[in-house]
């Protein structure tokens, strides 16, 4: 579903409700959709607005999303997030208006699907996070982890300060690893 009334790379969403409209399709996925638009001030169903976005989008998030805190070969560290669906890259589309970010796809390999991905990182991977924050349910220890990362700022340009900054990237890329471990749950 993308954001209702966007067109990217040469796809087109209904004005409405949002769904991918067919080909020679102008605004509307139906008629039943033109009748609302046009009834609009009347009859709202099927327009979200920019909070009931983020609300899907945190939801969304939550069962399908990820955030990394990535130690890169230079010694540096990255935190970023994304999404990933097997069926199509219609719903990472509105991920990556919002956001920003790339959608890319994954071909078939051995018993794995073919994928389409959306990611982000950096300082726009740490203001979605922000922005969705007030509504996750299952990633908010994660959003935790990542609000303390932002927090560290920029690079330091003190030896001494250099080094705290790094051992505190070190312990956050242990935390963030810890809390998306895969398996049972400890109690």
């Amino acid at each position: 579903m993308g954001k209702p009334g966007t067109r990217i790379g040469g796809r087109r969403w209904c004005s409405v409700c949002g769904q991918l409209l067919g080909q020679g399709r102008r605004k509307y996925c139906s008629t039943v959709c033109a009748d609302r638009w046009a009834n609009r001030k009347h009859h709202t169903k099927g327009v979200l607005t920019a909070k009931e976005w983020l609300i899907w989008m945190a939801g969304f998030f939550d069962g399908e999303g990820s955030m990394v805190i990535s130690q890169l070969q230079s010694g540096g560290f990255l935190f970023a997030i994304s999404v990933s669906q097997t069926k199509s890259d219609a719903s990472l589309v509105v991920f990556k208006e919002t956001f920003g970010g790339a959608v890319y796809r994954t071909p078939e390999r051995g018993n794995r699907a073919a994928a389409y991905h959306w990611q982000v990182s950096g300082a726009k991977a740490i203001a979605a996070v922000r922005q969705m924050w007030p509504y996750f349910l299952v990633k908010r220890p994660q959003a935790e982890v990542a609000e303390e990362w932002a927090k560290l700022g920029p690079v330091v340009r003190t030896p001494e300060l250099a080094v705290r900054r790094k051992e505190r990237q070190q312990e956050l890329h242990e935390e963030m690893v810890a809390l998306n471990k895969r398996g049972p749950e400890v109690t």
